[in-house]
């Protein structure tokens, strides 16, 4: 395999053709079974509160005024919850206005907050 990938030079995956490939052309071909991007799931959040979790010890609770292609996203009004070992929260001080960059979220709830969990 070594010897081969010297030969090719690195390789690439196309993730529109469901490709792999490199600078000699194209290697293999295996059809992708990707989930697709569902921007209206999500659009129907805008305007509304939402409790983001994020990677970490993080929960963002706020107002989600709008995303891009990456789910970055810009919020308003946002409370910052951090989740210590014991399971007791400590709540921050209210932000007016966040970007929030798409890698940090690990799950989105509309409409929630941590409150609404009943222990």
């Amino acid at each position: 395999m070594e010897r081969e990938l010297q030969r090719y030079g690195p390789l690439r995956w196309d993730f529109e053709r469901g490709a792999v490939g490199c600078a000699a052309g194209l290697i293999a071909w295996r059809p992708v079974a990707r989930a697709p991007y569902r921007p209206q799931l999500i659009d129907k959040c805008i305007g509304s509160r939402i409790w983001l979790l994020l990677h970490g010890e993080s929960e963002l609770v706020g107002t989600l005024c709008g995303f891009d292609q990456h789910v970055n996203m810009v919020l308003e009004d946002v409370t910052e919850i951090q989740v210590n070992p014991d399971g007791s929260r400590l709540q921050l001080p209210v932000r007016k206005s966040m970007l929030l960059s798409g890698n940090n979220i690990a799950m989105l709830i509309p409409g929630g907050s941590p409150s609404d969990i009943s222990a």
